[in-house]
């Protein structure tokens, strides 16, 4: 049987799931309120993932938000078949693995078009502020142009004046002691 086949979706008491004390993902009171509100709004549709024994595996932050919910049980997907290793290094696999770049424009529309149905969209974990959405009615006003910054114009530096860029946000710069541009 394929690993993959091994798993089942399982309740679990709240209570006697284990966390990882080596889980190097950092869970904020901010995330939880927001997993919270989630809950609320769409139920706890994305379960944990656990061992035979309870262990948490993911979903660390999901059962600390329903058990500031008050919570006493959530769904769990009952994972079989990985030994102690691969367990403890899937942790860390899963808190990066999904982690990517996200089509700003596309998230901007799609979340312009939720707030105009009427929904918050606070509720989808991301800032409608960050996001730029302005007037919601408008969705075809492109984002304006950030780089209006009367201390640095970016125009004035050449490609490569900066050594780091954010995988994230794209923005450049020179660590600090770097020699000047």
């Amino acid at each position: 049987m394929a690993r993959d086949e091994k798993i089942r979706l399982v309740w679990r008491k709240i209570e006697e799931l284990i966390p990882y004390e080596h889980n190097a993902k950092l869970h904020p009171q901010e995330q939880i309120d927001r997993l919270v509100g989630s809950f609320n709004e769409f139920g706890r549709i994305v379960p944990a993932g656990i061992d035979r024994d309870g262990n948490l595996i993911y979903g660390h932050g999901r059962i600390l938000a329903a058990r500031q919910r008050g919570d006493t049980e959530f769904p769990c997907i009952l994972i079989e078949g990985l030994s102690e290793t691969q367990r403890r290094a899937f942790v860390h696999a899963d808190n990066l693995l999904a982690q990517s770049g996200t089509d700003e424009a596309l998230l901007r529309e799609e979340m312009q078009a939720l707030a105009a149905a009427g929904f918050d969209v606070s509720l989808t974990g991301f800032d409608p502020a960050g996001l730029r959405l302005g007037d919601v009615t408008d969705s075809q006003t492109p984002p304006q142009k950030v780089s209006n910054n009367d201390e640095l114009d970016l125009e004035d530096f050449a490609d490569g004046a900066f050594s780091c860029e954010c995988p994230r946000c794209g923005f450049r710069f020179n660590p600090k002691g770097a020699a000047d541009v």
